[in-house]
This record gives C-alpha cells, structure tokens and sequence, in this order.
C-alpha cells in the first residue's frame, strides 16, 4: 500500500470534493491509500503526489471517472431499510395520484419518480417494484404503465452498466426480498436472477454529477436520494435541496436516508412522518 502524506491527502481531498462534492474527512484519510493504491499501480505512479500531477494533465478524464468510481461508496440492497418503501407504496403514491388526478382533466395521468444515486439498480428497481405493486391494486386503472417512469442517476458508469444489465446473484436476491416478489419479477438465467423486462422499462439509467446542474432532468412527482448526501459538504448539500426543491412538482415528496435530514440545511419543506419514515414535501 502506497503512503500518502497531508500535502498529497489536502490535494486529493480538495480536487474529489471539487470535481464530484464528495467531502473526505481528515479521519478517512485511510482511505485513499487502501483504496487507490491498485489505481496508482495500474498508472505506473509511485506516489499519491505523481498521481495527482496525471489527474491533472489526463485530458479525457478517464483518469478522473475511475477515481471516483474507486472513492465511490456502493453500498445498497432492494428495499433497504424497508419502511420507506412501504411509506411510498401505502402513503406518497396514493397522495401524489390523487393530487394528479384532481389537477388533470384533458392529459395522460403521469407519475415521474427521480433516484439520485441509485448504484446498481437495487433501488430504482424496488421503486418500479412499488409502481407495479400498486398499479395492480387500482381499480380504475387511470395511470398507465407506461406513464409511470423512473430516472435514476449515479456518478459512475460501471455502476449503471451493471444496473442497466438488471442481473442480480440468486443468492444475494432471495435474501433481500420475499420468494413471491422474486418469481414475479425476476427471471432466472444462467448468468442469475434477471428483472422482468417490463419492470426494466420502467426505468431510465442515467450518469450524472449531483455537484453538477441537476434540472435538466425535467421536473418530478416524486425524489429519492437516501444515503448520497451524508457524503457531500454542507454547502453542496444545500445546493442539492435546493435543486429538488424546485424540481419537484406541487405536493411531490422527498425521501433520505434514515441517517440524513433537513436539519439546518433546507427549510423549505413540510416535515412528516409515518412510521419510522421521515417524508418531505413541497407545500403548494
């Protein structure tokens, strides 16, 4: 493992939070050597000093992108943490719909559902998992299939390529979700449990920069970003909410992770709480 000096950490540090927000604390400094040092390796540099001269002068940015797919942490599940999910199947939908439906009279009834941050699919695919679960307990059937939508976004594009795949381990899948939502909505393959291809229509994989402008996505009913912000710096994380804010439409929600909140950060949505799940709405 390569040793990394204050000069070399304070340099790396300043140029991740630049390029992609990620703010690394002076106690994780462990972690550019334990994680970088194959990437040092497979550059040829001998020093964390030689690799941020490169990052400097690699002008496709290749250099940059396996960076921060190597300082990018990964971690998620299907319905992680599961009470969020059951807040957005049992509460948000149906007060999002019917707040749709009371506002269109004359265009197609829309649901538009944005995961910031989404890694490797596991949580927009519970997303559309919710859709579908839902849908089919609607008696009218006013929103189509095919206007509910999901975008989900990430930083690095090895994540989506393996998102966009929607292959998941046999093993890693049934211990995440129940044997009845596995073969309804997963096919098994030889390479493993594959997403039904209607699910995976559902979904919109994207790679975009949160540090970066985000409204160009269009506007949403809906956003979740759980456990993506607790890595940013105050002031990208406000910039961020601020963002969602006004990307989301009248009555839309928001959804973060259990060990994220609005606290002096954002006042600028109304605060509720069902069950164990903080949610946050746009008043108007």
């Amino acid at each position: 493992m390569i040793g990394i000096n204050d000069v070399e950490f304070d340099l790396l540090r300043g140029y991740l939070c630049e390029t992609c927000g990620i703010a690394v604390p002076p106690e994780k400094r462990y972690l550019f050597a334990t994680r970088l040092t194959p990437l040092l390796d497979s550059t040829g540099c001998k020093s964390f000093s030689d690799f941020f001269n490169l990052l400097r002068t690699d002008g496709s940015l290749a250099l940059r992108t396996r960076l921060v797919e190597a300082m990018t942490t990964n971690e998620t599940s299907f319905f992680r943490d599961g009470h969020p999910f059951e807040a957005l199947r049992r509460h948000v939908l149906p007060e999002v719909a019917g707040r749709r439906r009371r506002e269109t009279r004359y265009t197609p009834l829309r649901i538009r559902v944005l995961c910031a941050g989404c890694s490797t699919g596991e949580e927009a695919y519970s997303v559309g998992i919710c859709f579908m679960e839902w849908q089919a307990e609607q008696s009218d059937r006013a929103f189509a299939m095919n206007n509910l939508s999901v975008v989900a976004t990430d930083i690095s594009r090895a994540v989506l390529d393996r998102a966009r795949q929607g292959v998941y381990d046999p093993s890693r899948l049934r211990a995440q979700l129940p044997p009845n939502l596995v073969s309804t909505y997963f096919v098994p393959t030889h390479q493993g449990f594959r997403v039904r291809p209607d699910l995976q229509a559902l979904i919109t994989f994207s790679q975009h920069n949160l540090a970066e402008p985000l409204e160009g996505l269009g506007c949403f009913d809906i956003i979740l970003c759980r456990n993506v912000i607790i890595y940013f710096s105050p002031e990208l994380k406000r910039s961020i909410l601020a963002q969602f804010h006004r990307m989301l439409l009248p009555g839309g929600a928001l959804l973060l992770g259990a060990s994220e909140s609005l606290y002096q950060l954002s006042d600028s949505f109304q605060q509720r709480h069902v069950g164990a799940t903080i949610l946050y709405f746009k008043n108007g």
